[in-house]
């Protein structure tokens, strides 16, 4: 913004609504892959994004295994609070 602030950007393309969430009133990407390998240590290529899950802004961290599979987390834009978790898919 013009005043130094930063903000996240997320359209839902379905229902056309468009959400604005400055970016110090939840959790930054790098603290959201410091608190997944905290918790699940020791996986390859993490990528981390900001999605949309029943009604609220998430962080998605997607990785892959040693042997080959998918893993999947989701953690709640604002405190940082694991809403789910899929391993070897």
């Amino acid at each position: 913004s013009k005043k130094g602030k930063k903000y996240y950007f997320i359209y839902l393309p379905k229902s056309k609504k468009a959400y604005l969430y400055q970016a110090n009133k939840g959790k930054s990407e790098e603290q959201i892959l410091k608190i997944f390998n905290e918790a699940h240590p020791g996986h390859d290529n993490l990528k981390c994004q900001l999605g949309w899950y029943k009604g609220m802004p998430v962080w998605e961290v997607t990785y892959n295994k040693k042997n080959g599979n998918y893993g999947y987390v989701l953690y709640n834009f604002k405190n940082g609070k694991e809403l789910a978790y899929a391993d070897n898919l």
